[in-house]
């Protein structure tokens, strides 16, 4: 009987192991374009694998990958994308602008384990290169960064279902667009840029006031004091309603220091309360 015991206890640790070892050998990294490609039009091998409930079976970044055209997910299709710290471009426009990398016809769910990883120029959900839309298809960010430079364009488009519960996005003129659907964001998401159509927000979304460089602040104040505290031509896009008040001085180790509006709601006043201080700007502008 002991014998027993022990063959059928060995048994079922060798089948764990076995099953762990194929659990392990799921995960997909890709390096370049052809691979990513090869991994996303897999999805009908690979579907079965790529469910939320599987984090390890994510499709994984091993490299920067830039497209040479946008990639059309299937319908129906399940996907897991992990960017582990890397970027993922569209094909290049100019210097500064890419193309949409995803045309998500299927279930997209965007993270980064890794931080520091980015997809650049946005992502389209619900909606293919020929116009067609797909109220069925569904976005979900957990984490990451959603980037757009494109002044006509948003960071995510949306035709169907988008939910966004962690990570940054970012849009030179519109963050977000839901043209159709929903959307939703929660705490602690940071959106820097507009947000246009019927978009469901909490109220611990971190909205960005003004950006310098890479370098996004959520007050005035906060971009300010770190303007002043740079050099050269210093350039500070503001992205709501910012106000010089009491006190604030235009004063840096900086050249010169110029303010530019990128939204609709950019709004620049200057506020002095009785027996306070104007703006002090000290021969800079």
């Amino acid at each position: 009987m002991r014998l027993k015991n022990f063959i059928l206890a060995l048994v079922a640790m060798l089948w764990s192991f076995s099953f762990s070892v194929a659990a392990q050998t799921d995960v997909v990294v890709v390096y370049n374009e052809a691979q990513l490609r090869e991994a996303l039009a897999a999805d009908g091998v690979h579907g079965a694998r790529l469910q939320r409930s599987s984090e390890p079976n994510a499709i994984r970044f091993g490299s920067d990958v830039t497209l040479t055209a946008p990639f059309e997910t299937n319908v129906g299709g399940n996907y897991v994308l992990d960017l582990e710290g890397y970027a993922l471009r569209g094909a290049a426009i100019d210097g500064t602008k890419h193309q949409y990398p995803f045309y998500n016809r299927g279930t997209l769910i965007i993270k980064d384990s890794k931080g520091g990883g980015y997809i650049d120029c946005g992502v389209y959900n619900g909606y293919d290169t020929d116009g067609v839309t797909y109220s069925d298809a569904r976005l979900e960010m957990l984490s990451g960064k959603i980037v757009c430079h494109d002044d006509e364009g948003a960071a995510i488009i949306n035709y169907g279902t988008t939910i966004i519960s962690g990570g940054s996005v970012e849009g030179s003129v519109n963050a977000l667009k839901n043209v159709s659907g929903t959307m939703t964001v929660a705490d602690g998401v940071s959106i820097t840029g507009e947000v246009a159509g019927e978009v469901t927000i909490s109220t611990g979304v971190k909205f960005t006031v003004a950006k310098i460089g890479d370098n996004v602040y959520a007050t005035f104040g906060e971009a300010l004091t770190a303007a002043n505290a740079m050099t050269g031509d210093v350039t500070m896009q503001i992205f709501g309603e910012v106000e010089f008040t009491d006190g604030m001085e235009l004063n840096g180790s900086y050249t010169s220091i110029n303010f530019i509006a990128k939204s609709a709601k950019a709004k620049m006043t200057v506020n002095q309360t009785a027996g306070g201080d104007y703006l002090t700007a000290h021969g800079k502008t």
